[in-house]
């Protein structure tokens, strides 16, 4: 009867209405990356155990949880997603939501080795080429990635504000998108100063690279899904697996 007449109130211990405040409070003001996260509780979470308060979720739960994620051949999204438990559920246990962590002491459930890819001359000219024919936003995006070397987020989500057109073009990343902490000086090329210059202006927005003008491109996913298309139909066969960030190894 006292459940019955307190109602949704007592819903605030749900998992998704509990990870809802983790976000807002917590990730979103320290982490960069908390669209990740978010990403992990709508896709991975939330439909599993959302529904549970999370006074009730055991170790074995979130054990099942993690290794379904396994066994659909991705170990390394289950790492991702368990490091995200283990800093949610510490973090109700601080706020003594609960009493204790369900996920103190699990262990990653996948290995994971340094990537050491590195793009040979050939395949890096492959994936230049296959950008040009990509197009805005995502085209010209991946050749700033081979030209500065930069982070995938720090060129996708690149801002006008950040570049200061003059006699000598001047691109400052601020601290909040570097992974260090501080402002970093991107020196730029006459090849880098052509591209931009040649890039279009849309919407009322700031961002360089967008559809809508009001926030960046998205669905760079399917980008690269589309640069690897364009380099096997050129040479009549894939390039060997590799990513955005091995750009930058390169």
């Amino acid at each position: 009867k006292a459940a019955h007449r307190a109602g949704p109130v007592l819903d605030r211990d749900l998992v998704k209405h509990q990870a809802a405040e983790f976000i807002r409070r917590y990730a979103q003001p320290r982490l960069r990356s908390w669209p990740e996260l978010q990403r992990q509780f709508d896709k991975e979470i939330n439909p599993v155990i959302g529904g549970k308060k999370v006074q009730d979720v055991t170790k074995r739960d979130l054990i099942d949880l993690v290794e379904a994620i396994v066994d659909r051949g991705a170990p390394i999204s289950a790492n991702r997603v368990l490091a995200t438990l283990s800093r949610f559920f510490g973090w109700l246990a601080e706020r003594d939501v609960i009493a204790t962590s369900s996920a103190f002491g699990m262990k990653k459930p996948g290995k994971e080795t340094a990537r050491e890819r590195v793009l040979a001359d050939d395949e890096l000219a492959m994936v230049w080429q296959a950008a040009g024919r990509l197009g805005y936003p995502f085209g010209p995006a991946i050749r700033l990635l081979i030209l500065t070397g930069s982070r995938r987020d720090e060129i996708f989500a690149a801002r006008w504000a950040e570049i200061a057109f003059g006699n000598v073009l001047e691109w400052i990343l601020p601290a909040a998108r570097v992974k260090n902490g501080r402002d970093h000086v991107i020196p730029v090329t006459s090849e880098i100063r052509e591209l931009l210059e040649g890039l279009p202006r849309i919407g009322p927005g700031d961002f360089v690279f967008t559809t809508t003008g009001h926030s960046p491109a998205s669905g760079y996913a399917r980008a690269k899904r589309r640069i690897d298309s364009e380099i096997a139909g050129s040479r009549g066969g894939p390039l060997a697996h590799w990513t955005f960030h091995d750009l930058r190894r390169t």
